[in-house]
C-alpha cells in the first residue's frame, strides 16, 4: 500500500449503534483472514464467508506484520474485544440454539466487517449485522459488495493521517465520525476500527463496530438547554440528597442568597439558610416522599444576614425500586409580595377606619343639618303663612301700612331663610370638593379689606377684630367667594371659642417653605407660600379635640349649634388651592389656625363690574330646566326682563323647541344634570347647528354621576338657589361676551332649523 504496511485507508466506518429492526438478509460474519492470499473471485463476497454448512470458518492464528500476535500487542480493550470475537467464531454447541449470527444480531450496535481488496485503499462490505440494518436503515442485502464511503458518505472529525498512525500502532481506533443514513439523516456515531490481520501481518480486513450518537446528543442538547434555564431563572433551584446534602445550586440560588454553588453543595439547607418551617422537615420530607411533592412557605435567612419569606416547591426524585433519592426543591422569593400586601392590607385598615369615622361623623351630621333644615324649613314655612294670614284676611294691604310692613319682614325672613340653606349646601359641597369653583388670580389683602364690615357684624360687639395685612403680598389662585369663605368659617368659629368676648385677630405674611420629607401627608411642594392667620383669645384645644379638628361633622359644640363643617370646609378649600392648614392651640391660651396657599407670580384679575341694565331685554332664550317650579320661575323673571323665553322640560324637547322656530335663538340656558340627556349634551348639539350661540348653565350640583366635576367654564356656570338679579346678570354677561356678533335677535344670524 502506499505507506508501506498494507494499510492505505484508515478503515471503512465510524458511527454508534442504536436498537431496531432487522432483516432476513443479514449476511454471517466469517474472518476476513480466512481466507487465502489469493482467494478467489471478489465479486462472490458473500458466498466466500460461508462453509458447506452455513457455519463461520474458524480463523487461522493472526500476528501482526512483525511476527507478534495481534492480541498480544492490543491494549487490554482490543484485546479483550477480539478475545470475545474469536469466542464468537468457535461453533457453539448445536444444543444451545445459538449462532454466531444470532449473537452478533443480538448487538444493539452496528457490526460490519470489510475485506481490504489487495492494492487498494479500501474493500467491500463482506458482513453487515441486523444492528447495521436499524442504524442506517439499508438491509445487508443493499449494503453487502458495497464501499463505506460510497454507501455512508463517510466524514471524519480527527485528521485520516492520524487515525491511519493510530491503526498501524495499536491496530485499533476509536472516534467520531459522520455517516449518513438511508433516510438521509447525517449521524454522528462513535466508531471502534479493529484491523484484521493474515498470519503473515497482511491487513486483509477492517472490523467496525458502530453506535449512533444522535439521541444521546439530543438528550445531551437537551439537557444543556435545561441547564441554561434553570441557571437563567430567577428562582432559587436546588436539589439534595437523601442524606439532605446539597448536589445542586443555581445561578439563582446564588443571586437570591448570596451563597456560590462551592459554598452550598454539601450543605444542608437548613443549616446553611437556617430555615424557619411551618412544621417539622421530617414531616414534610414524609409528605414529599408519600405525595411526590409539597408546597409552603419558609423563612431563609441569605448570606448577608436578610430574611426571605419564599414559596417553596418541593418535588421528590425516587429510585427504580421506588426509594427517596432526593428532593429538588424550587424557591421563590416572595417577601417583597408579602410587604406590599401588607401595606395594602394596611391601608384597607386605615380605610375601613376612616369609613367607620365618616359614617360616625355622618350620624353626628344628620342631628346637625336635620336640626338646620328644619329650622329654616319652619322659618319659610310659618312666615310664608303670615303673609298667606296678612293677604287673605283685608285683601293686599296698601304700602305703608303696618300690614304691608309685616308681609314685608316675613318675606326677608323666608328670604335669609333661603340663603342659610344655600349656604349650608354649598359647605356641604366645598367639603366633598365638588362645589365648582370660579378660580382667578387675587389679592388675599384685597378679600380682608373686603370682607372687614361683615366679619365686624359676624363676630358681634363683645369681639374685637384686628387686621394686621402685609404690604406687597403676591397674588394667589383661587375661588373669591371660598377665600371669603376661609375668613368667615374661621372667625365665626373663633367667636364661638370666646362667649365671654376677646381679639380674633387676622394676619397676612409670606412665607418661605422648604419642603416636607418624602412621604409626608399633605406634602407642600417648596416655594413661596401667603399664609392667611386666623387668632383667638379664646379656651383653645385640648391634644383629643386638636387631633380631630378637621375631621369633617366633628364638633364640640352643643347638639344643633353646629354642623361640624367650618373647618373641614377650610381643609377643602386649602388642599384644592394646592395649600395646607395647620393649627396650634393650647387649652387657656386661644387657637392660632394658618391657612397657606401657594403664591402667584401673576398680576390680580380685575374684579368684573356689573353689565349695564338694558332698558329691557332683548333677544329670545332658550330655557331648560326638567324641575317645572323652577323653569316657571326663571321664565317669569326672564319674561318680565322682556326677554323671548322658549321653555322646555328636557333635551329632546329643547331640541324640537329649536327646530321649530323660525327666528333666531339667542342663548342657551340649561340646566347640567337633567334625565334623558345632559345639559353639555344638548349644548353640543345646539352650538352645532347654531354657530357662536353662547350658554349659561344652571346647576346645584355640577357632578356627574360617579361624582367626577363636569368640564363648565366657572364664568358660565350660574349656581343653585339663584336670585332673580344673579340670573339677568349672567345672561346679560353671556349675551354681551358674544364680541363682534349682531345684536340679540338680529335676522341676519339666521338659526338654521334641525
Amino acid at each position: 500500500m502506499g505507506d508501506g504496511d498494507g494499510l492505505g485507508h484508515p478503515g471503512p466506518l465510524g458511527g454508534v449503534g442504536a436498537t431496531g429492526g432487522s432483516s432476513p438478509g443479514t449476511a454471517a460474519a466469517p474472518s476476513v483472514a480466512s481466507r487465502s492470499a489469493g482467494g478467489s473471485d471478489h465479486g462472490d463476497a458473500r458466498g466466500r464467508q460461508q462453509h458447506a454448512h452455513g457455519r463461520p470458518g474458524r480463523p487461522r492464528r493472526r500476528r501482526t506484520s512483525g511476527g507478534t500476535a495481534l492480541s498480544e500487542r492490543r491494549p487490554a480493550r482490543a484485546r479483550r474485544a477480539t478475545s470475545a470475537r474469536r469466542r464468537c467464531e468457535d461453533p457453539p454447541d448445536v444444543s444451545a440454539g445459538l449462532s454466531l449470527d444470532h449473537l452478533l444480531d443480538l448487538i444493539p450496535d452496528a457490526v460490519i466487517l470489510c475485506e481490504l481488496v489487495p492494492g487498494t485503499l479500501e474493500g467491500p462490505i463482506a458482513f453487515w449485522s441486523k444492528g447495521a440494518e436499524r442504524t442506517y436503515g439499508y438491509a445487508a442485502t443493499d449494503a453487502l459488495g458495497r464501499l463505506p464511503r460510497d454507501l455512508l458518505k463517510t466524514s471524519y472529525d480527527t485528521d485520516l493521517e492520524r487515525i491511519r498512525a493510530e491503526l498501524h500502532r495499536e491496530g485499533a481506533w476509536t472516534g467520531i465520525v459522520h455517516h449518513t443514513a438511508r433516510d438521509g439523516r447525517r449521524l454522528p456515531v462513535e466508531c471502534r476500527l479493529v484491523v484484521e490481520r493474515d498470519e503473515a501481518g497482511t491487513p486483509v480486513g477492517v472490523l467496525a463496530i458502530a453506535r449512533d450518537l444522535s439521541e444521546e446528543q439530543r438528550v445531551a442538547a437537551q439537557n444543556a438547554s435545561l441547564h441554561r434555564m434553570v441557571g437563567l431563572s430567577l428562582d432559587a433551584i436546588f436539589a439534595r440528597d437523601a442524606t439532605r446534602r446539597i448536589t445542586f445550586w443555581n445561578q439563582g440560588a446564588q443571586r437570591m442568597l448570596g451563597y456560590t454553588a462551592q459554598e452550598a453543595v454539601g450543605r444542608e439547607p437548613g443549616e446553611l439558610l437556617r430555615t424557619r418551617y411551618p412544621i417539622p422537615l421530617e414531616e414534610i420530607e414524609r409528605i414529599a416522599g408519600e405525595t411526590g411533592g409539597w408546597e409552603g412557605d419558609l423563612v431563609q435567612r441569605t448570606k448577608d444576614g436578610r430574611l426571605l419569606t419564599v414559596e417553596s416547591r418541593w418535588a421528590a426524585e425516587y429510585a427504580d425500586d421506588g426509594g427517596l433519592v432526593g428532593i429538588l426543591e424550587v424557591n421563590r422569593d416572595i417577601t417583597a409580595r408579602l410587604r406590599a400586601e401588607a401595606m395594602a392590607e394596611r391601608e384597607r385598615l386605615h380605610a375601613a377606619l376612616q369609613r367607620s369615622r365618616r359614617l360616625e361623623s355622618l350620624g353626628q351630621l344628620s342631628g346637625g343639618i336635620a336640626h338646620d333644615f328644619n329650622n329654616l324649613l319652619a322659618v319659610i314655612l310659618n312666615y310664608s303663612a303670615f303673609v298667606a294670614e296678612d293677604i287673605s284676611a283685608d285683601g293686599v294691604p296698601a304700602a305703608g301700612t303696618d300690614r304691608a310692613a309685616r308681609i314685608v319682614a316675613d318675606l326677608a325672613e323666608i328670604r335669609d331663610a333661603a340663603v342659610r340653606a344655600g349656604r349650608l349646601t354649598r359647605q356641604l359641597l366645598t367639603f366633598a370638593r365638588q362645589d365648582p369653583a370660579d378660580t382667578t388670580v387675587l389679592d388675599v389683602g384685597d378679600v380682608v379689606r373686603g370682607l372687614q364690615e361683615l366679619l365686624r357684624r359676624t363676630l358681634g360687639e363683645h369681639v374685637l377684630l384686628a387686621v394686621d395685612l402685609a404690604a406687597a403680598l403676591p397674588t394667589v389662585e383661587a375661588d373669591h367667594g371660598q377665600i371669603e369663605q376661609i375668613l368667615v368659617n374661621l372667625a365665626v368659629n373663633a367667636r364661638d371659642a370666646m362667649p365671654d368676648g376677646g381679639t380674633v385677630t387676622i394676619t397676612t405674611r409670606l412665607v418661605q417653605h422648604d419642603g416636607d420629607p418624602p412621604g409626608a401627608a399633605d406634602a407642600l411642594e417648596p416655594g413661596a407660600y401667603v399664609a392667611i392667620i386666623v387668632a383667638d383669645t379664646g379656651q383653645g384645644m385640648p391634644d383629643e379635640v386638636l387631633e380631630r379638628a378637621l375631621e369633617p361633622f366633628f364638633t364640640t359644640k352643643p347638639k344643633g349649634q353646629g354642623t361640624g363643617l367650618g373647618l373641614a370646609t377650610v381643609y377643602g378649600i386649602a388642599s384644592r388651592s394646592g395649600g395646607r392648614v395647620a393649627i396650634d392651640s393650647t387649652p387657656g391660651h386661644g387657637t392660632r389656625v394658618t391657612v397657606l396657599l401657594p403664591a402667584s407670580a401673576e398680576a390680580a384679575t380685575p374684579v368684573p363690574g356689573p353689565v349695564p341694565e338694558s332698558a329691557g331685554g332683548v333677544g329670545t332664550i332658550l330655557l331648560v330646566e326638567d324641575e317645572a317650579a323652577l323653569r316657571a320661575l326663571a321664565e317669569r323673571v326672564l319674561r318680565r326682563a322682556g326677554y323671548h323665553v322658549l321653555a322646555a322640560g328636557g333635551g329632546e324637547e329643547a331640541l324640537a323647541l329649536a327646530g321649530g322656530h323660525a327666528g333666531t335663538i339667542d342663548l342657551l340656558l340649561t340646566d347640567v344634570v337633567m334625565p334623558g340627556m345632559l345639559g353639555l349634551e344638548l349644548a353640543r348639539k345646539l352650538t352645532g347647528a347654531h354657530a357662536g350661540l353662547p350658554v349659561v348653565f344652571m346647576s346645584g350640583y355640577a357632578c356627574d354621576a360617579s361624582g367626577a366635576p363636569h368640564a363648565i367654564d366657572p364664568a358660565a356656570l350660574l349656581e343653585k338657589p339663584f336670585t332673580p338679579p344673579a340670573l339677568l346678570e349672567h345672561v346679560r354677561r353671556a349675551l354681551a361676551a358674544r364680541g363682534g356678533s349682531q345684536p340679540p335677535g338680529s335676522p341676519a344670524r339666521g338659526a338654521s332649523k334641525r
